[in-house]
């Protein structure tokens, strides 16, 4: 059990964690063994995240204190929650994560997340996941706009050709 001056301790790091990083997703992992855990540390560490399992009444208070509402970690997961600390490339990030879990099948899972410090769902982290890097999706949006435009100018030459005739 922890006491007063160990939580305010805890809520204060976990507040600097939480200012100092962009992205910020919420994981489950019950029944993962320990060895999994720390070779999924290892490889965030080497992508400049971090894994840090924090008390979900203190991480609740350090989200609010910093001004990010929208976010109830006690009322909306169950069991032990880990925060993974983004400082690097989000895409990388999400990918090894991806990666873990489907060789953790059931064991591990993705509950949501932090994005530019607002909430995000799981559902957006699952759309972030098909991309490799942050240039692949400007390359998608890029994409889809050309081709709407491609579509707007077709449209306009056809109202042209039929004025002309």
């Amino acid at each position: 059990m922890l006491n007063k001056i160990q939580k305010k301790d805890i809520i204060e790091k976990t507040k600097t964690l939480i200012s100092n990083n962009n992205y910020i997703i919420f994981v489950t992992f019950s029944g993962v063994p320990t060895s999994n855990i720390e070779t999924l540390r290892r490889d965030l560490k080497a992508l400049n995240c971090n894994l840090k399992m924090i008390k979900k009444t203190l991480g609740d208070i350090a989200i609010k204190e910093v001004g990010i509402d929208g976010v109830n970690i006690k009322k909306n997961y169950k069991g032990s929650i880990g925060f993974v600390f983004i400082t690097g490339d989000l895409f990388s990030a999400i990918n090894t994560l991806y990666s873990f879990k489907k060789k953790n099948k059931d064991k591990f899972q993705i509950l949501g997340a932090i994005l530019e410090k607002q909430p995000s769902t799981v559902e957006t982290i699952n759309k972030l996941s098909s991309f490799s890097s942050l240039k692949s999706l400007y390359t998608s949006l890029v994409f889809v706009l050309n081709s709407n435009i491609q579509k707007l100018v077709f449209a306009l030459d056809q109202i042209k050709t039929k004025k002309s005739n």
